[in-house]
């Protein structure tokens, strides 16, 4: 599982945290397996306004020309 820092020191250890952009907080999952990326947001049936996806890609996910 990934650690991500925050701006304002310490981390976050969990799939679902909440984001802050543009004066907004948003609730986002994170989807780091494999198995979480293929899924993605296909098990929804709607997604509310404040929620949305991460998918951590790593080096290994790239080309050869950096793509995914």
């Amino acid at each position: 599982m990934n650690r991500f820092r925050l701006k304002e020191g310490g981390s976050i250890d969990t799939k679902e945290f909440p984001v802050k952009i543009s004066g907004k907080t948003y609730t986002i999952t994170l989807a780091e397996t494999d198995e979480e990326k293929s899924t993605g947001l296909s098990k929804k049936d709607s997604l509310e306004d404040n929620k949305g996806m991460l998918f951590i890609i790593s080096e290994d996910d790239k080309d050869e020309e950096g793509l995914i």
